[in-house]
């Protein structure tokens, strides 16, 4: 049998396909022209109507995540502050019994103390110090100064509960901490009680406690407050047209991002022209089984009656109702623009297969040669770029390999590459970069001149910790210190393991002041965690160093050199050079 060329079976081959996959498409455009042409527009509308449904969906649904994140920090944001608070107060009174110890008797001292926390007011007036004695007799009680003298060791909440013995046992057992009460309001219902939690400590010179205290609802007003300051500032699209707006389930206008004048109006009782009570029927979704819906209602909007398509969802908790709105005018006019558009294209499209069908023929012959050659090279692209790879041990982007037939390979690649590069630069026991890794990115940054902070940390008291409880559970505080270190650096940074007990930060393009604040606040996280595993505290010691691109090697000796001298100075602090 006489041999073919396989250009020529190709060129063939391709050609008839050609001329039938013409004519079948030329067939199909003119008939779904002709017979699908009002089909294709409703799809498009309802398209259109579902994406912008989504879209003003996902925007209400946004917010709603928003406001749920701020409720979630009511409770940690009250003990923060009121720790915050505590702790002024000890420092001040601490600083007075310093200073005049030696100059004045221990009464004068103490009313000294006393007077001077007893007109310190904060949180809008609502908070203040008090002091009671280890024995429950009241020192300080600046809102019923009556009282002071009293012993209050068996007065009771509303709930039955002792507050000062509790307040007693805490500061006997660890010095300081929180405690929960239940108290009426005199102008609140008398029927309901609020949770307060106070924070105490101990002042030893004159066997005290100090403390002060904060209503979760005040706090969680202050939250709902800051929430309608900002969605009352809020407008977005490309010409600010659209907002949010709150209201209650009484129909009070809490917020709205475009019309702040309607902000403490009620408008439970408003119709619109259609004699539709728009704000009732949101009432009506959001007490809905599923707590939202979408409302097309008509509207007034600078003095032109429009239909809107609004869609409302509850706020959980706060008996709130928040929603956003779209023009449907504008939505039509979208619409209307795709329409035209759609139109265009079918043309285009027409001109588009005519066009091919005179080109396709011509070329066929070289679009083989073409395509033929395209592949082999692209064969031998994937082979270079797989050598590379492996060489660098570096992932390949399939986005980069032209066929679809090559991303098995391409993943099974990158899958042992990633595997060959954890166990290289990984360290197998906090999941950070090992020192080599680090030091190798270090020497990059620092001869390529790029400016970089060097912190460096380690646990103090660490051989104690585990002579005191073994190696795997000194090896479990360090991983989760490695957990702690990672969760407060950014993205931007690097953290790897340095030593045996210590981790080491590399922080690209930032200054020295920028990197102290960074290791304070890992310092910080650390020392206020509550490790399972252990009964006591624990702490890190730390350095910052600035590379200033002279001698790598001196600034390493630098970092080790401070992070010891704060080791010297008494441990649990930062320093640098």
């Amino acid at each position: 049998m006489k041999s073919k060329s396989l250009s020529w079976m190709m060129f063939i081959n391709i050609l008839l396909i050609i001329v039938v996959t013409i004519s079948f498409i030329g067939g199909m455009w003119i008939y779904d022209t002709q017979v699908h042409s009002k089909i294709r527009s409703e799809e498009m509308i309802a398209s259109k109507m579902d994406f912008f449904e989504a879209a003003l969906k996902e925007t209400v649904m946004s917010q709603i995540n928003h406001i749920v994140f701020k409720q979630d920090l009511t409770e940690s944001i009250l003990k923060k502050k009121i720790k915050e608070r505590t702790y002024e107060a000890y420092e001040i009174a601490n600083n007075i019994y310093q200073t005049y110890k030696y100059e004045k008797d221990e009464s004068a001292i103490k009313t000294l103390i006393v007077e001077t926390l007893r007109n310190i007011r904060f949180n809008e007036d609502r908070g203040y110090y008090f002091i009671d004695t280890m024995s429950g007799d009241v020192v300080l009680y600046p809102i019923l100064p009556e009282t002071e003298g009293e012993n209050l060791w068996f007065f009771e909440d509303s709930r039955g509960n002792f507050p000062v013995q509790s307040e007693i046992d805490t500061v006997l057992n660890s010095g300081e901490g929180f405690v929960e009460a239940y108290w009426v309001k005199p102008e609140e219902n008398l029927d309901l009680d609020f949770k307060k939690i106070t924070f105490v400590k101990y002042f030893e010179p004159y066997d005290w406690y100090l403390g002060c205290g904060e209503y979760i609802g005040d706090v969680e007003n202050d939250i709902k407050n800051e929430v309608l300051e900002y969605f009352n500032q809020l407008t977005f699209g490309e010409e600010n047209e659209n907002y949010i707006f709150i209201h209650d389930l009484n129909g009070m206008e809490l917020a709205n991002g475009k019309y702040p004048e309607m902000v403490g109006e009620n408008y439970y009782n408003l119709q619109n022209y259609e004699g539709t009570y728009v704000i009732r029927d949101q009432i009506e979704l959001a007490n809905s089984p599923e707590e939202g819906g979408f409302l097309i209602h008509g509207w007034i909007d600078k003095n032109e009656y429009i239909y809107k398509m609004t869609y409302v969802h509850k706020v959980p908790n706060w008996n709130w109702v928040i929603g956003s709105s779209l023009n449907l005018t504008e939505i039509q006019n979208i619409i209307n623009k795709e329409q035209i558009r759609l139109d265009e294209r079918k043309k285009a499209q027409l001109y588009k297969i005519i066009f091919i069908a005179a080109l396709s023929i011509g070329f066929s012959f070289f679009i083989v040669r073409f395509l033929t050659h395209y592949i082999s090279k692209s064969v031998k692209n994937v082979q270079s770029e797989v050598d590379s790879a492996i060489d660098q041990l570096r992932a390949i982007e399939t986005d980069k390999i032209p066929f679809a037939d090559f991303h098995p390979l391409i993943d099974k690649t990158n899958e042992m590459t990633q595997t060959i590069s954890s166990l290289i630069h990984v360290d197998s026991l906090t999941g950070l970069y090992n020192k080599k890794f680090i030091f190798s990115k270090i020497e990059e940054f620092h001869y390529g001149k790029r400016s970089q902070s060097l912190i460096l940390i380690d646990i103090d008291h660490y051989g104690r910790i585990s002579e005191k409880y073994g190696s795997a559970i000194s090896d479990q505080i360090f991983k989760r210190v490695a957990q702690l270190t990672q969760q407060v650096i950014d993205y931007g940074g690097l953290t790897a393991r340095y030593g045996g007990k210590q981790i080491i930060i590399v922080l690209p393009n930032t200054s020295k002041e920028k990197a102290k604040n960074i290791a304070e606040a890992i310092r910080l996280r650390i020392q206020n965690h509550e490790f399972s595993q252990i009964q006591e505290k624990v702490t890190i010691s730390g350095s910052v160093i600035f590379d200033e691109y002279k001698d790598l090697s001196e600034t390493i000796q630098k970092l080790e050199g401070v992070m010891y001298k704060a080791k010297k100075l008494g441990r649990n602090q930062i320093m640098s050079n």
